[in-house]
């Protein structure tokens, strides 16, 4: 019933959050068709690219939601659905530099908005990770390869 209720409370918050934008309140559909959904894996290691990350038999551990603004920066909507409860996470765009930090819930839930920056990243392939301070064993997610 725990695990129920955690993911009850991420997909409310994901849907809050999207409604709470005005430019997304208004469309038609909640994620905006120039999203890029990305899941988050529990895997301990990959390269820069997370060439070796596949959603097949691992344990998924949230999503992240990149989306362009009319600015041409992007964003980050991070979305840990199974995280160590009561946890600062510090998320990476891998591989390049720390982008911000995620602290969960007593539930392991947490959630952040982060402004991964201008258009210079655009037209490239990259990976997220995400872990803890001192990045133990067991607590790491990578996520799966993306192209802006």
């Amino acid at each position: 019933m725990k695990r129920l209720s955690s993911f009850v409370l991420a997909v409310l918050l994901l849907i809050g959050t999207f409604l709470s934008v005005p430019q997304l309140a208004s469309a038609v559909t909640i994620i905006p068709s120039t999203a890029t959904v990305v899941p988050l894996v529990k895997q301990d290691s990959s390269d820069c690219l997370n060439s070796n990350v596949t959603t097949v038999g691992t344990n998924l551990g949230g999503f992240v939601t990149i989306t362009q603004l009319d600015d041409k920066s992007f964003t980050a909507n991070v979305l840990i659905t199974s995280g160590t409860p009561n946890t600062k996470y510090n998320f990476y765009l891998k591989c390049v530099q720390q982008v911000g930090s995620i602290n969960t819930n007593a539930y392991g839930v947490g959630y952040a908005n982060i402004l991964l920056g201008s258009s210079a990243i655009a037209g490239k392939s990259y990976g997220f990770d995400m872990y803890p301070d001192g990045a133990p064993l067991g607590n790491k997610y990578q996520s799966l390869q993306f192209k802006l």
